[in-house]
């Protein structure tokens, strides 16, 4: 098990991660999911030991890794750009972490031939790695990584310059390999999608915090903050005002909101507008009234976005100018960094 416990890093004196603590279970892929810059990079780094932290404790299997070197950790580390040497062949790059544990010639070849058969290239052993396509050296990456039986796979945008066929079929690849070897993973990506479908667990990084942890179905329905939402395309958001009995006015009039906080009347809260399926309302949701200002065509239907800027999926043909009732259900974004700023936030009722 990987244990992080309140790890910090700063970058020209600025903090860049802040208070980071988390586990990853044996067996288990988390997914760290975030924006250019929110620090995922350094955090793999720093347990990778290519750097260390400022402060904070990374243990592995109860181990503390403070004096463990890089190569030392036995950790597999996969890129963007693939990290190959382009000197080497096919079969030598995925040799290469076997001859630095010093396996004997049998060995090697015995492995080197099975990854290459589990990642679908058998037969290219002898190819020049600059001469294989972009998915083909993604493969070779992998191989390379898993070959000499990582204790933790980290993998850093590993999917980003690939096109969407090649990616989704890489994904489902991927995802076999660590369930069958039930190697532990990182995988860091600012995708979404790709998150969504490939973890079994998801934390946010937001300008250097975890703002959001846990399986992938809870971090979806309840992002608990306005910038998780927007991040992760949830929903629409707006900013609707507290009145009375669990009620708040929005620019679409005054909708009731599950809540279990204590908001003062007058405070100003984010809400996370949730449309049913369809935008068909029933008894459980509200409904709001919107006029079309724009549609689009997505081969299951329409998204159409109406005059206040917020945008809806219907399953039907519609027109510009319409007038539509949509069912609706709103949650409260009480959680996230812009809590403080928002508490102290008050309009009169």
């Amino acid at each position: 098990m990987l244990k992080l416990t309140h790890v910090s890093k700063m970058y020209e004196g600025a903090p860049l991660l802040r208070d980071i603590s988390f586990t990853v279970e044996p067996g288990e892929t988390t997914c760290m999911l975030g924006a250019s810059g929110s620090g995922k990079t350094t955090l793999l780094k720093l347990i990778a030991g290519l750097e260390s932290p400022d402060s904070g404790t990374i243990f592995f299997h109860g181990v503390d890794l403070r004096n463990s070197p890089p190569h030392a950790r036995d950790f597999g580390l996969v890129f963007q750009d693939y990290g190959l040497f382009p000197h080497l062949n096919v079969f030598e790059n995925i040799a290469f972490g076997l001859r630095m544990q010093r396996c004997s010639s049998d060995e090697i070849r015995g492995r080197v031939m099975s990854w290459l058969k589990r990642v679908d290239l058998a037969g290219f052993e002898e190819r020049t790695v600059t001469d294989l396509s972009g998915g083909e050296q993604q493969r070779v990456a992998l191989a390379r990584a898993l070959a000499p039986k990582p204790r933790l796979l980290m993998l850093d945008e590993p999917l980003g310059a690939l096109d969407r066929n090649l990616k989704e079929g890489l994904l489902g690849q991927l995802r076999g390999i660590l369930r069958e070897s039930h190697i532990p993973a990182i995988y860091v990506t600012h995708d979404q999608e790709e998150a969504l479908e490939f973890s079994d667990r998801i934390m946010l990084l937001h300008e250097g915090r975890i703002v959001r942890e846990g399986t992938p179905p809870q971090v979806y329905r309840e992002p608990g903050s306005a910038w998780a939402a927007k991040f992760l395309n949830v929903g629409n958001v707006l900013e609707g005002v507290m009145i009375e009995n669990h009620r708040v006015r929005t620019t679409y009039g005054v909708l009731p909101i599950p809540c279990g906080h204590d908001h003062p009347r007058g405070e100003i809260i984010p809400i996370l507008v949730i449309q049913n399926h369809a935008g068909r309302p029933n008894r459980e949701s509200s409904t709001i009234r919107v006029k079309v200002e724009d549609v689009l065509f997505q081969g299951d239907g329409f998204e159409i976005r109406d005059q206040k800027g917020m945008s809806f999926h219907v399953g039907r043909e519609v027109k510009i100018g319409q007038d539509l009732q949509i069912g609706i259900r709103i949650q409260c974004l009480h959680e996230g960094p812009e809590k403080e700023s928002r508490r102290r936030s008050r309009l009169p009722i």
